[in-house]
């Protein structure tokens, strides 16, 4: 297996301490005995490495882009649990098969986009593109979602619930329960969200794939080591492949259970 890279609580079974190894290529419970194998990139982020400067810096031309979605992009956005007139709201755009996603901080201001190709498969599903500020490139490292966002925009308040998950479709998919979300474009915890959320003594709930456990088991313990009060939800389902009343009633629950 290699050298240790990490422990974590494990979240396959009720885990007080950490005792979950996680290797280069594999994680093994010493509790649970539970192991298997990880992707490349989930060891990537566990290590802190940020692979989005290698190569060329991608751009956008934004006047190719407008809020007329075709029938695959319509499908992708309904299949994800989200309303048609609330991903134009959020200010999701396209053109062709492209879907072109604005990131915002927690602040409301834009700090990026994310790209994606919604028919096929392409090499990297989501391409991240940064904005220039003060003339220099500068990538997102996550978006937030406020509830209530079509609105008036609200920043992060103090001890405010915030569901944490990947995607800015799952973070809207979340905002449609009633919650406030940051999906993290990704798995990985980069940026100042993480002292953004601690300054504003956020209580906080992982909700990632399936396949993304191990991942959010090793982010939980991050967070609590800046104090805050997070829980995981771990399920065999995608965000939003869960009933959503089921999922209010359990997330309900869990925020009550962080007080």
């Amino acid at each position: 297996m290699g050298s240790v890279i990490a422990m974590a609580r494990c979240p396959f079974h009720d885990d007080k301490t950490p005792s979950l190894a996680i290797y280069e290529t594999s994680y093994h419970c010493f509790g649970c005995k539970k192991s298997g194998k990880l992707e490349p990139w989930m060891t990537e982020l566990i290590h802190g490495v940020d692979v989005r400067n290698k190569g060329k810096i991608p751009t956008i031309q934004s006047d190719k882009f407008a809020y007329d979605y075709n029938e695959h992009i319509e499908e992708f956005i309904t299949s994800r649990g989200v309303a048609i007139n609330t991903a134009q709201i959020y200010g999701i755009q396209s053109n062709g098969n492209n879907i072109l996603l604005p990131c915002y901080d927690t602040d409301n201001d834009l700090i990026g986009y994310q790209k994606r190709n919604v028919v096929g498969k392409t090499k990297n599903k989501y391409i991240t593109i940064p904005v220039k500020r003060a003339g220099i490139d500068m990538y997102p490292d996550y978006s937030y979602v406020w509830t209530g966002y079509d609105d008036v925009p609200e920043p992060l308040y103090d001890n405010e619930q915030v569901v944490v998950v990947e995607s800015v479709m799952d973070a809207l998919f979340i905002n449609s329960i009633g919650y406030s979300a940051v999906a993290l474009l990704g798995t990985a915890v980069r940026g100042d969200i993480v002292l953004r959320l601690a300054g504003c003594t956020a209580r906080c709930v992982l909700l990632f794939d399936p396949d993304a456990n191990v991942v959010a088991a090793h982010l939980q313990d991050k967070l609590n080591a800046y104090g805050i009060a997070v829980a995981m939800i771990n399920t065999n389902k995608k965000p939003y492949e869960l009933d959503k009343d089921k999922l209010t009633d359990t997330l309900s629950a869990t925020f009550r259970e962080l007080l």
